[in-house]
Protein backbone atom coordinates (compact mmCIF):
# COMPACT_ATOMS: atom_id res chain seq x y z
CA UNK A 1 0.00 0.00 0.00
CA UNK A 2 1.33 3.41 -1.29
CA UNK A 3 0.81 6.39 1.19
CA UNK A 4 -1.77 8.94 0.07
CA UNK A 5 -4.59 11.56 1.22
CA UNK A 6 -6.76 8.74 -0.77
CA UNK A 7 -5.25 5.49 0.75
CA UNK A 8 -4.87 7.19 4.34
CA UNK A 9 -8.76 8.22 4.03
CA UNK A 10 -9.49 4.10 2.69
CA UNK A 11 -7.62 2.96 5.51
CA UNK A 12 -10.02 5.12 7.92
CA UNK A 13 -12.60 3.36 6.91
CA UNK A 14 -11.56 0.30 6.72
CA UNK A 15 -11.52 -0.59 10.06
CA UNK A 16 -14.19 -3.07 10.32
CA UNK A 17 -12.70 -5.55 7.86
CA UNK A 18 -9.22 -5.51 9.60
CA UNK A 19 -9.36 -7.52 12.52
CA UNK A 20 -11.52 -9.57 14.57
CA UNK A 21 -9.71 -9.66 17.34
CA UNK A 22 -7.65 -6.70 19.79
CA UNK A 23 -6.06 -6.01 22.55
CA UNK A 24 -4.86 -2.63 23.60
CA UNK A 25 -4.19 -0.54 25.92
CA UNK A 26 -5.11 3.23 25.91
CA UNK A 27 -3.35 5.86 27.52
CA UNK A 28 -4.86 9.46 26.64
CA UNK A 29 -5.13 13.23 28.67
CA UNK A 30 -7.92 13.54 30.18
CA UNK A 31 -8.42 10.18 30.38
CA UNK A 32 -7.65 7.20 32.65
CA UNK A 33 -5.17 4.72 31.46
CA UNK A 34 -7.11 1.24 30.86
CA UNK A 35 -6.40 -2.32 29.01
CA UNK A 36 -8.82 -3.83 26.72
CA UNK A 37 -9.66 -6.95 24.52
CA UNK A 38 -12.23 -6.12 21.85
CA UNK A 39 -13.83 -9.36 19.68
CA UNK A 40 -15.25 -9.38 16.56
CA UNK A 41 -17.34 -11.21 16.94
CA UNK A 42 -17.68 -12.47 20.52
CA UNK A 43 -18.18 -15.69 21.99
CA UNK A 44 -21.50 -14.90 22.30
CA UNK A 45 -22.65 -15.13 18.86
CA UNK A 46 -21.81 -14.07 15.53
CA UNK A 47 -24.08 -11.24 15.75
CA UNK A 48 -22.30 -9.80 19.23
CA UNK A 49 -18.71 -7.87 19.66
CA UNK A 50 -17.45 -8.32 23.24
CA UNK A 51 -15.27 -5.25 24.85
CA UNK A 52 -13.18 -6.23 28.28
CA UNK A 53 -11.89 -3.57 30.18
CA UNK A 54 -9.96 -3.82 33.10
CA UNK A 55 -8.59 0.05 35.06
CA UNK A 56 -6.06 0.70 36.57
CA UNK A 57 -7.04 -0.78 40.20
CA UNK A 58 -7.75 -4.25 37.98
CA UNK A 59 -11.67 -3.84 37.82
CA UNK A 60 -12.63 -5.60 34.71
CA UNK A 61 -16.08 -4.42 32.78
CA UNK A 62 -17.33 -6.73 30.12
CA UNK A 63 -19.41 -4.06 27.44
CA UNK A 64 -21.65 -6.03 24.76
CA UNK A 65 -23.24 -4.96 21.14
CA UNK A 66 -25.43 -7.41 19.68
CA UNK A 67 -25.93 -6.30 15.98
CA UNK A 68 -29.37 -4.83 15.09
CA UNK A 69 -30.29 -4.19 18.72
CA UNK A 70 -32.70 -1.32 19.25
CA UNK A 71 -33.45 -0.71 15.47
CA UNK A 72 -36.96 0.21 14.47
CA UNK A 73 -39.04 -2.09 13.05
CA UNK A 74 -40.95 -1.04 9.74
CA UNK A 75 -44.49 0.33 9.76
CA UNK A 76 -46.24 1.32 6.69
CA UNK A 77 -49.82 2.31 6.75
CA UNK A 78 -52.39 0.30 4.12
CA UNK A 79 -55.32 1.98 2.19
CA UNK A 80 -55.66 0.50 -1.07
CA UNK A 81 -54.06 -2.41 -3.28
CA UNK A 82 -50.88 0.04 -4.37
CA UNK A 83 -50.37 0.52 -1.18
CA UNK A 84 -50.84 -3.33 -0.31
CA UNK A 85 -48.31 -3.77 -3.03
CA UNK A 86 -45.73 -1.62 -1.66
CA UNK A 87 -46.25 -2.91 1.98
CA UNK A 88 -45.64 -5.99 0.73
CA UNK A 89 -42.17 -4.78 -0.82
CA UNK A 90 -41.07 -2.90 2.57
CA UNK A 91 -41.96 -5.96 4.66
CA UNK A 92 -39.82 -7.99 2.84
CA UNK A 93 -37.08 -5.73 3.03
CA UNK A 94 -37.51 -5.05 7.02
CA UNK A 95 -36.86 -9.02 7.38
CA UNK A 96 -33.90 -8.76 6.18
CA UNK A 97 -31.85 -9.71 8.95
CA UNK A 98 -29.40 -6.97 10.51
CA UNK A 99 -25.76 -7.98 9.88
CA UNK A 100 -22.44 -7.02 11.45
CA UNK A 101 -20.41 -4.48 8.54
CA UNK A 102 -17.32 -6.99 8.75
CA UNK A 103 -19.46 -9.85 7.86
CA UNK A 104 -20.51 -7.85 4.50
CA UNK A 105 -18.05 -7.24 1.90
CA UNK A 106 -17.37 -3.22 0.66
CA UNK A 107 -16.19 -1.76 -2.19
CA UNK A 108 -12.34 -2.16 -2.02
CA UNK A 109 -9.45 -0.91 -3.87
CA UNK A 110 -6.53 -2.69 -5.77
CA UNK A 111 -4.82 -2.51 -2.39
CA UNK A 112 -7.24 -3.92 -0.36
CA UNK A 113 -8.73 -0.92 1.60
CA UNK A 114 -12.12 0.05 1.30
CA UNK A 115 -13.25 2.65 -1.35
CA UNK A 116 -17.05 2.62 -0.26
CA UNK A 117 -18.39 1.58 2.52
CA UNK A 118 -22.17 -0.75 2.37
CA UNK A 119 -24.74 2.22 3.43
CA UNK A 120 -27.50 -0.52 3.23
CA UNK A 121 -30.04 0.20 6.57
CA UNK A 122 -29.63 -3.64 7.62
CA UNK A 123 -25.81 -3.32 7.95
CA UNK A 124 -24.50 -2.88 11.65
CA UNK A 125 -21.38 -0.46 12.32
CA UNK A 126 -22.05 -0.35 15.93
CA UNK A 127 -19.68 -1.25 18.89
CA UNK A 128 -19.40 -1.45 22.82
CA UNK A 129 -17.73 1.79 24.27
CA UNK A 130 -15.99 2.43 27.38
CA UNK A 131 -17.33 6.08 28.87
CA UNK A 132 -18.06 7.67 25.68
CA UNK A 133 -18.79 7.13 21.80
CA UNK A 134 -14.71 8.23 20.99
CA UNK A 135 -14.17 4.61 21.94
CA UNK A 136 -15.99 3.41 18.99
CA UNK A 137 -14.74 6.04 16.97
CA UNK A 138 -11.05 5.48 17.68
CA UNK A 139 -12.09 1.75 16.66
CA UNK A 140 -13.67 2.34 13.68
CA UNK A 141 -12.65 6.46 12.33
CA UNK A 142 -14.57 6.66 9.51
CA UNK A 143 -15.32 10.32 10.38
CA UNK A 144 -11.22 11.27 9.31
CA UNK A 145 -12.76 9.72 5.65
CA UNK A 146 -16.17 10.13 5.04
CA UNK A 147 -18.32 13.29 6.14
CA UNK A 148 -22.24 14.48 4.34
CA UNK A 149 -23.61 17.93 3.65
CA UNK A 150 -27.59 18.03 3.86
CA UNK A 151 -28.81 19.51 0.43
CA UNK A 152 -32.52 20.31 -0.44
CA UNK A 153 -33.43 17.92 2.11
CA UNK A 154 -31.02 15.53 1.20
CA UNK A 155 -27.75 14.28 2.87
CA UNK A 156 -24.63 14.71 0.19
CA UNK A 157 -21.47 13.04 0.88
CA UNK A 158 -18.22 14.83 1.13
CA UNK A 159 -15.02 14.39 2.61
CA UNK A 160 -15.70 16.37 5.31
CA UNK A 161 -11.83 16.70 7.04
CA UNK A 162 -8.64 18.23 5.36
CA UNK A 163 -5.71 15.81 5.75
CA UNK A 164 -2.51 16.90 5.23
CA UNK A 165 1.27 16.45 6.03
CA UNK A 166 1.22 12.71 5.11
CA UNK A 167 4.42 10.63 6.64
CA UNK A 168 4.76 7.32 7.32
CA UNK A 169 6.24 6.17 10.96
CA UNK A 170 5.93 3.92 13.53
CA UNK A 171 4.03 4.49 16.92
CA UNK A 172 4.99 2.28 19.75
CA UNK A 173 6.96 0.15 17.38
CA UNK A 174 4.36 -1.01 14.92
CA UNK A 175 3.84 0.73 11.41
CA UNK A 176 1.53 3.88 11.33
CA UNK A 177 0.14 5.63 8.82
CA UNK A 178 0.56 9.95 10.18
CA UNK A 179 -1.45 13.12 8.76
CA UNK A 180 -2.66 16.29 9.66
CA UNK A 181 -5.94 16.40 10.12
CA UNK A 182 -9.10 19.37 10.35
CA UNK A 183 -12.46 19.03 10.01
CA UNK A 184 -13.96 20.99 7.22
CA UNK A 185 -18.36 21.42 6.02
CA UNK A 186 -19.42 17.92 6.47
CA UNK A 187 -17.58 16.46 9.25
CA UNK A 188 -19.76 13.78 10.47
CA UNK A 189 -18.34 12.57 13.75
CA UNK A 190 -19.54 8.94 15.38
CA UNK A 191 -21.26 11.30 18.03
CA UNK A 192 -21.04 15.29 18.00
CA UNK A 193 -20.79 15.67 21.86
CA UNK A 194 -17.18 13.06 21.49
CA UNK A 195 -15.69 13.61 18.33
CA UNK A 196 -11.86 12.88 17.17
CA UNK A 197 -11.52 16.05 16.10
CA UNK A 198 -12.69 18.36 18.97
CA UNK A 199 -14.04 21.85 16.71
CA UNK A 200 -16.53 23.85 15.34
CA UNK A 201 -17.89 21.50 13.04
CA UNK A 202 -18.71 18.94 15.23
CA UNK A 203 -20.32 21.34 17.58
CA UNK A 204 -22.75 22.59 14.87
CA UNK A 205 -23.34 18.53 14.64
CA UNK A 206 -24.21 18.23 18.19
CA UNK A 207 -26.30 22.04 18.66
CA UNK A 208 -26.74 23.03 15.78
CA UNK A 209 -27.15 26.99 15.78
CA UNK A 210 -26.95 26.79 19.42
CA UNK A 211 -23.14 25.88 19.12
CA UNK A 212 -21.30 27.37 21.61
CA UNK A 213 -19.26 30.75 20.31
CA UNK A 214 -16.01 31.98 21.27
CA UNK A 215 -14.74 28.82 21.37
CA UNK A 216 -10.70 28.43 21.40
CA UNK A 217 -10.54 24.83 19.52
CA UNK A 218 -7.70 23.18 18.13
CA UNK A 219 -6.60 24.54 14.79
CA UNK A 220 -6.13 20.62 13.83
CA UNK A 221 -4.92 17.40 14.82
CA UNK A 222 -1.75 14.82 14.76
CA UNK A 223 -3.38 11.39 13.90
CA UNK A 224 -1.51 8.38 13.50
CA UNK A 225 -3.67 5.17 12.42
CA UNK A 226 -2.28 1.49 12.63
CA UNK A 227 -1.76 0.17 9.26
CA UNK A 228 -2.56 -3.19 10.30
CA UNK A 229 -5.69 -2.48 12.38
CA UNK A 230 -6.91 0.72 10.93
CA UNK A 231 -7.91 2.24 14.14
CA UNK A 232 -6.77 5.54 15.53
CA UNK A 233 -3.43 4.86 17.84
CA UNK A 234 -2.57 8.39 18.55
CA UNK A 235 -4.64 11.90 18.30
CA UNK A 236 -2.62 15.20 19.64
CA UNK A 237 -4.59 18.83 19.07
CA UNK A 238 -2.58 21.47 17.71
CA UNK A 239 -3.65 24.47 19.79
CA UNK A 240 -6.76 25.24 21.41
CA UNK A 241 -7.88 25.27 25.26
CA UNK A 242 -7.79 21.33 25.48
CA UNK A 243 -3.76 20.48 24.81
CA UNK A 244 -3.81 17.88 26.93
CA UNK A 245 -7.24 16.17 25.38
CA UNK A 246 -4.63 13.28 23.93
CA UNK A 247 -4.93 9.77 23.12
CA UNK A 248 -2.16 7.00 22.74
CA UNK A 249 -3.17 3.50 22.01
CA UNK A 250 -0.71 0.58 22.38
CA UNK A 251 -1.60 -2.58 20.56
CA UNK A 252 -0.26 -5.74 22.00
CA UNK A 253 -1.86 -8.28 19.86
CA UNK A 254 -4.25 -7.84 16.88
CA UNK A 255 -5.75 -10.82 14.81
Amino acid sequence: MQLSEDSFRALARSSPWRWRSLHLTRRGGMEETVEAWVRRPGAAGPAVTELVVKDASGRRQLERHEAGAGQTLLSVAVSDDGDRAAAAAALALSEQPVRWAGDVTPVVRLDGLVAHRPDDWWVDYGAPIWENYRWAAMLDPVELADGGVERDDEVVRCEGTVVTDLREGRHRGRPAWRATVAAAEGYDPTCGCCPLLWSRAADLVEYGVDAPRGVDYPIAFEVALDVQAAIVVELVPLGGERANDTLDVEIHDVR
